[in-house]
């Protein structure tokens, strides 16, 4: 399964680091890219639960994760992602520890073990019901190009924790040789319009009509998607993007379509989302054989997208 994928001149390989106080976290760690630019506060996808915490004057959103539930993250890379976990403290009763699993882009869960908190005497959650926060311990991980999906879970014990998580953007590689893709038996093609009159053709596919692909050397693909919007449809909703290799499920990104005030479709009832880009590594398969990827919404959606892909060839 392939889990955060990136071209050779993106951000290194995937890294989580060890557990550690953010106050005392170095400035940088092997495999993870340092950045000038300003952390920005990531929302989790709808639904989730938001705590308020105060420390000192400032205030920040935390995401409520409670057994067996989980929060969804959206990132747009090449970023180094933060992740601060707080414990709650409801009884006064000491903390041994707790567990989290995290899974990028539908690849294989990831395991974190936090142990040895305790309260933290200069921070509090609005309301203060909630619990009193635990000290703060950050995770670090690094995504490649385009969009990802980050997926929290909390599983086995009771302890809530409150999850935080901070994006620093990296450098796109603007040198890679991208080429237009055709799907194979394409669907009905639709042509957007953006605001300076530029047209540019996609295809409109869903869970019965996918895009389909068979790359006869490794390289990268990389896909515009946009989102669907009917009139009636003003606010901004979820929507997951299946793929499948060689019939088994391979990736999964789960997306937030936002209506677009730049674009529309000529002739078409529905106003297309924000463009979401989403880059990943494809192989010819052993044998000579071609592998076959299909592109879709998650089934049981009911949603069509649209879309168009590009690909790069890279040598063994």
């Amino acid at each position: 399964m392939a889990l955060g994928l990136f071209l050779g001149l993106m951000l290194p390989p995937l890294a989580a680091v060890q557990a550690q106080d953010p106050s005392q976290a170095k400035t940088s760690a092997p495999s993870i890219p340092t950045s000038t630019a300003t952390p920005q506060a990531l929302q989790a996808l709808p639904p989730h639960r938001a705590l308020r915490l105060r420390q000192g004057a400032e205030q920040r959103t935390f995401f409520l994760l409670d057994k067996d539930e989980q929060v969804v993250f959206s990132i747009q890379g090449p970023a180094t992602v933060q992740l601060i976990s707080r414990a709650l403290f409801t009884d006064g009763s000491p903390v041994l520890g707790y567990s989290l699993w995290y899974r990028l882009d539908g690849g294989d869960d990831q395991r974190i073990d936090v142990g040895g908190i305790d309260v933290d005497p200069t921070a509090s959650f609005v309301p203060a019901s909630s619990g009193a926060p635990g000290r703060a311990l950050s995770h670090r991980l690094a995504v490649g190009d385009g969009w990802h999906s980050l997926v929290l879970r909390r599983q086995g014990s009771a302890q809530s924790v409150a999850i935080r998580a901070l994006a620093t953007m990296g450098n796109t590689n603007d040198q890679i040789p991208w080429r237009p893709l055709h799907p194979i038996r394409p669907p009905a093609s639709v042509e957007l319009i953006s605001a300076d009159g530029s047209l540019g053709t996609y295809f409109r596919f869903n869970e019965e009509r996918g895009l389909r692909f068979e790359p006869t050397v490794q390289g990268f693909l990389r896909l515009f998607v946009h989102s669907e919007h009917f009139t009636s449809q003003t606010e901004p909703f979820r929507y997951q993007i299946e793929v499948r290799r060689d019939g088994r499920p391979w990736l999964l990104y789960d997306l937030l379509g936002e209506r677009s005030a730049e674009l529309k479709t000529v002739g078409g009832s529905t106003t297309p989302g924000k463009v979401r880009q989403l880059i990943f590594r494809v192989e010819p398969a052993e044998l000579g054989r071609r592998s076959h990827y299909l592109i879709r919404p998650a089934i049981g959606s009911g949603r069509s997208l649209l879309g168009r892909a590009d690909f790069a060839a890279t040598s063994p």
